[in-house]
């Protein structure tokens, strides 16, 4: 991506060698994690400003991007794109098109999340609204209480029933996804289950933020697909990957290394095989591959818990050493 910061990244969400990216340069990327190359790349025009948001449809058939956030360029702030990807046999990702353009929020746009279904997607805006739009004609179906800040990040129930996020201000709301209303117990959604967990606040991941404040904001958090692993990545550069949930400090924790400031989002590819990571400042993109305890050498990833047991063996070290001295 050629200017300012890079923001979006999204991995797809049935195939796990494509993941998409998308900057303040307005141009969407679609990229293959096998050839380390890029497939599919929109100009900067077709979308027409900076993008700092983005999610895949359940399905894989396309994406939809949130505008906003550059301050030389206002004029589609809070404007989201539904982009359609041709393919063909000989070519696993087209030409990227615009499929529909709508304008609801005010401000940028920071998250975009679809429910698990496909039949909804949420949408966080600066102007400190969440809007919940219909997948098929986009239209609206709720617009959720507003907060005292942005939200930075979404998360959708299985039941698709709520909506979690995590503001600027560093609080955790839920919402009804019904008609848009901040849950004010918040021990009636105690129980409720989250697919993914994109929000880094809450008693699941708790054990990531340090006790002391040591002044670097964690940007991003993302959930296995297996649901045994978080990644997070802050402002000071640095990936991790703990157990989840995390709920104390001493939990094991793998330490990457690669980006220099500012990672703005992980995510975990479909398979869990690969880490993609993207700094906001420099604009990099790393993948790293992810190897379970009891790989083999030619990384071939398997639990020590899933392995099958031994098979016997024909005669055991006690029977061999008893043979070579009888025939002493």
């Amino acid at each position: 991506h050629a200017s300012k910061q890079l923001l979006s990244l999204a991995t797809h969400p049935t195939d796990p060698d494509l993941y998409a990216t998308a900057g303040d340069d307005g141009a969407v990327r679609v990229w293959s994690a096998s050839l380390r190359r890029c497939l599919s790349r929109s100009s900067p025009d077709l979308v027409g400003a900076a993008i700092r948001a983005m999610a895949w449809y359940p399905d894989g058939s396309g994406l939809v991007v949130g505008c906003g956030g550059d301050p030389a360029s206002t004029a589609k702030d809070g404007t989201f794109v539904v982009l359609e990807l041709g393919s063909t046999p000989a070519q696993k990702v087209g030409a990227i098109e615009i499929k529909h353009e709508d304008h609801k929020a005010k401000l940028p746009i920071t998250d975009i999340a679809f429910c698990p279904d496909g039949s909804m997607f949420a949408i966080a805006s600066e102007d400190c609204r969440v809007y919940i739009h219909d997948a098929k004609d986009y239209s609206i179906r709720a617009i959720c209480s507003k907060t005292t800040s942005p939200s930075r990040s979404l998360d959708w129930s299985t039941d698709a029933k709520y909506l979690r996020t995590a503001t600027r201000a560093f609080e955790l709301i839920f919402f009804d996804t019904t008609d848009g209303r901040a849950i004010t117990t918040p021990a009636s959604v105690r129980d409720v289950k989250f697919p993914t967990n994109n929000t880094a606040l809450g008693w699941s991941v708790q054990g990531i933020w340090p006790q002391i404040d040591d002044g670097f904001d964690i940007q991003a958090v993302d959930k296995s697909k297996r649901g045994d692993v978080l990644a997070k990545g802050d402002d000071a550069g640095n990936i991790k990957l703990v157990h989840f949930p995390c709920t104390n400090q001493d939990a094991g924790t793998v330490s990457a290394e690669g980006h220099a400031t500012h990672v703005a989002k992980v995510r975990f590819n479909a398979d869990d095989s690969r880490l993609i990571t993207c700094g906001g400042f420099n604009r990099s993109i790393l993948q790293y591959k992810v190897v379970p305890n009891g790989a083999d050498p030619n990384g071939i990833g398997s639990n020590l818990a899933d392995l099958p047991p031994a098979p016997p063996a024909e005669e055991s070290d006690t029977a061999l050493e008893e043979k070579a001295a009888d025939e002493k």
